[in-house]
């Protein structure tokens, strides 16, 4: 994670935060540069006292979509929706199982040579449940 740049990711709402989508760490914000740059306020018909410079926008972390067109967060949102149908998972809950399942996987979201369909975010997560204690609904791996 130290190393990653967060290039790409998604917002992901119910976790409070932007998902990188490659090495799958949850921030604060969406990932950007900014610049400071010269503002003439006569140009602008700002007032001469107004500031003299700005802060823009230079980069942001793309939103990726996956070679079939899903988003981060949807494949996300079928893992944690498998998590509480199958597990009994409360939502929030399932959604960091979710999290943790991608990071676990160490496949950067979009990969052309992986599945990130509905049928691999099932995949995905009936094999981390395959782990789990039988009598335990909590998602304790055994």
């Amino acid at each position: 994670m130290a190393d990653c740049l967060h290039k790409h990711g998604d917002h992901v709402p119910i976790l409070n935060g932007w998902v990188c989508g490659k090495c799958y760490a949850l921030l604060e914000r969406r990932p950007q540069k900014l610049a400071i740059v010269p503002v003439n306020p006569l140009s602008t018909g700002r007032s001469p006292d107004a500031p003299k410079q700005r802060q823009e926008v230079v980069w942001e972390a793309e939103i990726r979509k996956s070679p079939e067109g899903t988003r981060l967060r949807v494949f996300m949102k079928w893992m944690a929706h498998r998590y509480m149908r199958k597990g009994g998972l409360a939502k929030v809950d399932a959604w960091r199982h979710a999290l943790e399942s991608l990071r676990m996987q160490e496949e950067e979201f979009g990969d052309p040579d992986y599945c990130w369909d509905r049928a691999g975010a099932a995949d995905i997560v009936d094999e981390e449940m395959s782990y789990w204690d039988a009598d335990d609904s909590a998602g304790a791996n055994a």
